[in-house]
């Protein structure tokens, strides 16, 4: 009788464990064909970029994207999907238009998009003036601007150069390559500065006198237009973020448009050469409270 049982059972917990695989193979059948035939996160992601556009905080494009997550989420059935406050963060922000160019010395459009909580350019239409090239290395050199840059068109001197890419945005490494980044050892940094030369501090803390001084210059100064450029943008490729503060009671600052590299520098190496650059713009943004 107890052979009896055990067979039984055995029997019963193969067919159980069988029953259990088929339906694991069931269910993960299920979810690679939604996957693969029903998935949805290009069209997620078509929504909350193309159709949405930016949505910084308080933005109303942020509003619009939650909305559109909040209801997206009910046709779902999901039960009380609900836009819920979470505090107080300070000022919303888009921008409404954004054009420039260069007329002199000859016309050239420009690859530019706004600072984030940054102002407008004077006036309802487009605004037109020469541009005004910084060249200070520190806060005592920046001083001698002071008194000349209201309604002006600035922008900042720099040393980046661009350089030439002949290599693949994206390669694969052999194994060989990430063997032996694998099994590098790190080396120790320097302590101590050549003589003569600042140490790291030093230059951080100069740097930050520096931009501390200039933006309280331009702050209070208010020119028409900023220019800055990022280096790490090639190609047209731009990177911008905030050139304001979105603080409640936050002044508004200039506007401000973070140009590509290629035309930042190209102005530059004109008005180094002596050659009068003019530009033409119309930057409109606008605040939410």
């Amino acid at each position: 009788m107890t052979k009896i049982f055990l067979l039984f059972t055995l029997h019963s917990l193969v067919l159980f464990s069988f029953a259990q695989t088929k339906d694991d193979a069931d269910v993960i059948q299920q979810i690679k064909m939604q996957g693969q035939e029903n998935s949805k996160v290009m069209e997620l992601a078509f929504y909350l970029t193309d159709v949405n556009g930016p949505r910084l905080t308080a933005s109303p494009g942020y509003l619009s994207a939650a909305n559109w997550a909040k209801k997206t989420l009910a046709g779902w059935g999901l039960k009380n999907a609900e836009l819920e406050a979470w505090g107080e963060f300070g000022k919303g922000w888009q921008q409404e238009r954004s054009y420039i160019a260069m007329t002199k010395p000859y016309y050239q459009p420009f690859i530019a998009v706004p600072r984030a909580w940054t102002g407008s350019t004077p006036g309802t239409g487009m605004y037109k003036g020469e541009v005004i090239l910084i060249k200070a290395k520190d806060s005592l050199e920046l001083m001698q601007y002071a008194g000349r840059l209201t309604n002006k068109i600035v922008m900042l001197s720099v040393t980046d150069t661009i350089r030439p890419s002949f290599e693949p945005d994206a390669r694969r490494h052999a194994d060989s390559t990430l063997e032996k980044m694998a099994t590098a050892i790190p080396k120790e940094a320097a302590r101590t500065s050549p003589p003569g030369n600042r140490s790291p501090n030093q230059n951080l803390a100069i740097m930050q006198a520096f931009q501390r001084t200039l933006t309280r210059i331009i702050n209070s100064e208010k020119p028409a237009l900023v220019l800055s450029m990022n280096s790490r943008g090639t190609d047209g490729t731009i990177f911008v973020s905030g050139g304001g503060q979105y603080g409640k009671d936050a002044p508004e600052v200039p506007a401000s448009l973070m140009v590509s590299i290629d035309d930042y520098l190209r102005m530059q190496r004109l008005i180094n050469s002596g050659v009068k650059v003019e530009l033409e713009a119309e930057v409109k943004t606008k605040f939410f409270t």
